[in-house]
């Protein structure tokens, strides 16, 4: 946990824009208090988000509001269009990497020039 409250307090440093997935929302169970914890204000969708407030969060992200968003990987993995992040973090590893492979594809996007980077 440390490791990861490093990082993202290093990458916000720089300006990034990031979105944490974890297969496990008994693990954002847990990321998420350490974030509130460092006062890191952050998006949080997981499969009991209805569908509207989905849609308002993945705007207000993508317009600058916060930089931070934290997604269950089943939950966030399709249907969003998350580019305004320029970094992945997969916490956890699922067994399926073509999962993994959607839920990048929510912030990389083909012919977008922005450097990307992911964290696995």
């Amino acid at each position: 946990m440390q490791q990861l409250l490093e990082l993202i307090s290093d990458a916000l440093d720089n300006g990034r824009r990031m979105l944490i997935f974890s297969q496990f929302t008994s693990m954002l169970a847990i990321i998420r208090p350490a974030l509130e914890k460092k006062g890191l204000p952050f998006f949080y969708l997981d499969g009991q988000t209805p569908a509207k407030e989905r849609v308002d969060m993945v705007e207000q992200f993508n317009h600058g509001e916060k930089n931070v968003f934290l997604l269950s990987l089943k939950a966030g993995n399709t249907g969003l269009n998350l580019t305004g992040a320029d970094m992945v973090i997969l916490f956890d590893l699922w067994w399926n990497p073509a999962v993994e492979d959607q839920a990048v594809g929510r912030a990389h996007r083909i012919g977008s020039e922005t450097l990307f980077r992911l964290f696995e």
